[in-house]
């Protein structure tokens, strides 16, 4: 869970500069990421 944090982290700015963030909601067990865009990204 912490490496995809940190990958997140590297792209949180590039989000912010457009109304938006991104949310993990889970890591299944094939270690993919679920994730929720927020802000502005929610339509992107």
């Amino acid at each position: 869970m912490d490496r995809i944090q940190q990958v997140l982290d590297d792209y949180r700015p590039t989000l912010y500069m457009d109304g938006g963030d991104v949310e993990v909601i889970k890591v299944d067990e094939q270690g993919v990421a679920h994730v929720k865009m927020l802000g502005a990204c929610i339509d992107c």
